[in-house]
């Protein structure tokens, strides 16, 4: 069977590190890396890389790729794990994840927000969001386009388990619901994580926890604010594949981005594009009358 998608790694944007949680805004690319380096100073005992950073590059149309791969300012980017952004429709506001503080051996992740000007590559002051605790983690934000809806990813120990994902919305006093599990419908045992809002209508995560090709496959369900109301379809391969597969970002009805650390990548974690392959109809036989 010939596959419904074709699977391409982004070498400008890759590195021997890890890549991954791409988001696209006007022409701009957000994404995580770890290609900070080994410097002893910056390694991140969990997986030996450099602490994780976020960075931002420009599309080239006349070239098809991606240029000036720059990280955020030291306001964003602090001394430890930054990752997993999420953007408001004007791009403008960014919420982001931060984890390893005060001194990088920190097990605890917060979610802050902060604006963002990408074109003079400059940040505001960074304000924590008011989620989670001091015993368990939040971050992976996703917004959806007004901005008052917020799913996000808690390993809050009254989950069904693992990392779950949950969900908040902004009342009107500017405030913040207290988040809820997003339930098992969507939940399992082990870890859902990187959701990602396309249109306010569909979700798309990744899960550990159901029969896929193996690892982190990516999902999709579709949603009515913040009510999950369809079925969970997994993504075909060869988005899912052996490997661990997540952080799914759909450019269009048929093209995304998402990360992988499948096998011929460049890193630990690549970032893909995936793109659907021509269906092509063609016929065999002999005529045998050419006018009927």
């Amino acid at each position: 069977k010939v596959p419904a998608y074709e699977i391409v790694n982004v070498q400008e944007l890759n590195s021997p590190y890890s890549e991954y949680s791409p988001v696209v805004s006007n022409g701009r690319i957000l994404f995580t890396s770890a290609r900070t380096g080994r410097d002893s100073a910056r390694i991140f005992n969990f997986d030996g890389q450099g602490f994780s950073d976020i960075f931002h590059a420009q599309f080239d149309s006349s070239m098809q790729k991606w240029n000036n791969v720059t990280k955020l300012p030291n306001d964003v980017n602090g001394k430890f794990n930054e990752g997993t952004v999420s953007l408001n429709p004007k791009a403008e506001e960014m919420l982001f994840m931060r984890c390893n503080e005060p001194n990088g051996k920190g097990k605890i992740c917060r979610i802050y927000s902060c604006r963002i000007d990408l074109d003079h590559n400059g940040a505001s002051k960074v304000t924590a969001m008011p989620l989670g605790s001091e015993t368990y983690s939040v971050g992976h934000p996703a917004w959806n386009s007004t901005g008052d809806i917020l799913f996000f990813v808690s390993d809050n120990p009254e989950g069904i388990g693992g990392k779950d994902l949950y969900v908040t919305h902004k009342k009107s006093d500017g405030n913040w619901s207290e988040a809820e599990n997003c339930g098992a419908k969507i939940n399992t045992v082990h870890d859902e994580m990187f959701p990602v809002i396309s249109g306010d209508t569909l979700l798309y995560f990744a899960s550990s926890g159901r029969i896929g090709m193996g690892g982190l496959d990516i999902y999709s369900v579709k949603i009515d604010g913040s009510r999950i109301t369809g079925d969970i379809t997994g993504m075909p391969y060869p988005v899912n594949s052996a490997g661990d597969d997540f952080a799914y970002f759909p450019l269009n009805a048929e093209n995304g981005l998402f990360a992988s650390n499948r096998t011929g990548g460049k890193g630990m974690d690549d970032i893909y594009l995936c793109k659907p392959v021509p269906f092509v109809l063609t016929a065999k036989g002999k005529v045998i009358d050419k006018t009927t």
